[in-house]
């Protein structure tokens, strides 16, 4: 799952720094369009409200799943990590009674 997540990200970040980079020649020699001013008044907060709101579906859906990997709690029956029994050598001051 990391590798494709990896990708995507850097596949993602690599075309945003190209569109800004595009962007911020073609605004200075004037050549992208200019919008009237107030043309996208609150739409940051539409988008925001947007993303909150597909976040928190997103989180709903997934709620009461636990990601596990391989190896489940330490000393259940699925697991292939078993707790140790304490020494029997060791006396209470943890000196060895040998």
């Amino acid at each position: 799952m990391t590798r494709p997540f990896l990708r995507w990200g850097a596949a993602a970040l690599t075309a945003f720094g190209v569109f800004s980079v595009a962007f911020s020649l073609l605004a200075e020699r004037s050549l992208w369009p200019q919008l009237p001013p107030g043309a996208l008044h609150d739409t940051d907060l539409v988008a925001g409200f947007v993303a909150a709101v597909g976040l928190v579906v997103l989180l709903a859906a997934r709620r009461g799943e636990i990601p596990r990997g391989d190896r489940g709690v330490a000393g259940s029956a699925d697991s292939p990590v078993r707790e140790e029994p304490p020494d029997r050598g060791v006396g209470a001051g943890g000196d060895s009674l040998g």
